[in-house]
């Protein structure tokens, strides 16, 4: 039997010479991919400029969605409170109405 042609063989990518493919850390190692993405420091300022704008946007979309939580808890706190208010009140005049015998006509 002969050996097959090394030229219809697949490539292992792990050997491969070609650095823009499986050789770097990244795609062996998924989980230090972030870290280990940029082959350039210039590459790496400007991954990480990207990274913190996106985690500053995420921070202002979260900070704006808890402030409207928070403005909508302290009306619905009102409105709690005013409603607690008048039901306290009508059970004043209630209890007085009961006391007096209601109306005198």
């Amino acid at each position: 039997m002969r050996q097959p042609s090394l030229y219809y063989l697949p490539k292992n990518p792990y050997t491969t010479p070609n650095p823009g493919y499986a050789r770097t850390p990244a795609r062996r190692f998924p989980q230090l991919a972030q870290a280990t993405r940029a082959h350039h420091p210039a590459d790496a300022i400007e991954y990480a400029a990207r990274d913190h704008e996106k985690a500053k946007r995420e921070y202002e979309d979260a900070k704006a969605e808890y402030e409207a939580v928070k403005a909508k808890q302290e009306d619905a706190k009102k409105k709690h409170d005013n409603a607690k208010k008048k039901l306290e009140d009508t059970e004043e005049v209630l209890m007085q109405a009961k006391c007096y015998g209601g109306p005198s006509w």
